[in-house]
């Protein structure tokens, strides 16, 4: 069997290509079937998650991926992954990843948002309305860890995930 130059090219960098950003699902927990577990990769780098299912199941917890990926890429300079949320009237936090687009960097945190905290009332449909702008140190000075991805990166997860 004989290979092109070029069609050798192309496999190889199908083979060498790196995923710089996906979120999903990876199974539930084997202790509570009512938490999902999840993965984030951020680079080189994975965050694991769990996700509490009831209020929201895993399909609504990836259309709201979706969403708040795509008002990124549509220019919004915040947006978040919510990653855990409960019926709201009963919850004190929810779970979010936010993300803080500058041009074409994404910066993403993890963080949990109290609710009793919010100026205005945690809205599931739009959880990036409750994210604050972006801070690289807490209210103690400590520096907050974040990742760096590509907006490129994420237009990429979206269409392999369509």
């Amino acid at each position: 069997m004989h290979f092109s130059r070029a069609s050798v090219v192309e496999i190889v960098k199908r083979k060498t290509t790196v995923d710089n950003f996906s979120i999903g699902f990876t199974g539930f927990d084997e202790q509570d079937p009512l938490v999902a577990v999840g993965a984030i990769r951020l680079g080189e780098h994975r965050e694991y998650f769990e996700s509490v299912i009831g209020f929201w199941g895993a399909q609504d917890y990836m259309k709201i991926w979706d969403a708040g990926l795509r008002r990124l890429l549509r220019g919004a300079s915040i947006s978040c992954l919510a990653t855990s949320v409960i019926q709201p009237s009963n919850a004190k936090f929810v779970e979010v990843s936010p993300l803080y687009r500058e041009e074409s960097d994404v910066y993403v945190q993890n963080c949990l948002l109290f609710l009793d905290q919010l100026a205005d009332e945690f809205d599931p449909t739009a959880p990036w309305e409750s994210v604050s702008p972006r801070s690289v140190v807490d209210e103690d000075g400590v520096r907050i860890s974040e990742w760096l991805v590509s907006t490129a990166d994420i237009g990429e997860f979206l269409e392999r995930s369509q």
